[in-house]
C-alpha cells in the first residue's frame, strides 16, 4: 500500500459460503444450501509501519484509538461486524 496523507483502508470480515449436501436419507432430494456466516472481530489492530496518525476514524465517522506501541502506531477498531472503511490521516 502506498501513504498518502489521507488513506482509506477497506475491512471485511470472516465472510465464507459452506456447501451442505446430502441433508435428506434419499440422495435424489439432496440439494446445496448456502450458509453465510460473518463472524465479528474484536480489538483488531492496524499497523502503519514507519508512520505517524494524526487520526482515524471508522465509517460512522467515530474516532478509533491511536497509541504508540513498542514504538510503533496502532490503531484499534473495538468491532469489526461484516465491513467497515476506516479513514487515516497522517501527521
Amino acid at each position: 500500500m502506498i501513504w498518502s496523507r489521507r488513506n482509506v483502508v477497506k475491512l471485511l470480515s470472516g465472510i465464507s459460503a459452506t456447501t451442505v449436501a446430502n441433508l435428506l436419507s434419499d440422495a435424489q432430494d439432496a440439494g446445496y444450501t448456502n450458509v453465510v456466516e460473518v463472524i465479528p472481530l474484536a480489538d483488531l489492530k492496524i499497523l502503519p509501519r514507519g508512520k505517524k496518525v494524526q487520526q482515524a476514524t471508522n465509517l460512522m465517522g467515530e474516532k478509533l484509538g491511536v497509541t504508540i506501541e513498542r514504538g510503533n502506531t496502532v490503531i484499534t477498531v473495538p468491532r469489526l461486524e461484516q465491513y467497515d472503511l476506516i479513514s487515516v490521516q497522517l501527521a
